[in-house]
């Protein structure tokens, strides 16, 4: 583009790049990446870490998460109907059977995650009254032990459509 300005001097201006067109796309794809990115790398890890195998979810919550290179964590996890029977298939599960079966299990991870996180067992007491694994017949679970004494409970109601996964990490 050229202007004139006084006494037939010309100035030609450079066409510069747009650097709002180029940020804006950065947080276009930074925005994607947190939605879409984070989201298969949890099902990545609960694959690496134990063998289980998880299609793409509706919506997780993170009930409990104490940062490290293994997090102990505590997730639900909901799945539409179809991801519900794809996760039945995909893993071997154990039936609940009774009534509080799965308690047991569930009350062991978290004794265990409050003894962890000492300084944060009221935190977690409340987290874990708020957000209860359900007692019924018709769950499915299964546990998972490494050498070095992690473990991971994985509980399904697939009448809600729910994964409960409670990982602890040593």
């Amino acid at each position: 583009m050229t202007k004139k300005y006084g006494r037939g001097i010309r100035y030609v201006q450079k066409n510069r790049p747009d650097f709002a067109g180029l940020a804006l796309f950065l947080v276009v794809v930074f925005v994607v990446w947190l939605q879409y990115g984070t989201r298969y790398n949890q099902i990545e890890v609960w694959q690496v870490n134990w063998a289980l195998e998880t299609p793409p979810e509706q919506r997780t919550t993170t009930v409990f998460e104490h940062a490290g290179r293994d997090p102990d964590q505590y997730v639900i996890v909901e799945y539409s109907a179809e991801a519900v029977e794809e996760l039945r298939g995909r893993n071997t599960w154990h039936s609940a059977g009774v009534p509080g079966a799965v308690q047991a299990h569930v009350a062991s991870f978290q004794s265990l995650m409050k003894e962890l996180h000492s300084q944060e067992s009221q935190v977690l007491e409340e987290q874990f009254r708020n957000h209860p694994v359900p007692s019924h017949e018709r769950l499915l679970y299964l546990t998972r032990t490494k050498e070095d004494g992690s473990r991971m409970l994985a509980v399904l109601d697939a009448e809600n459509r729910r994964l409960y996964v409670m990982e602890v990490f040593f």
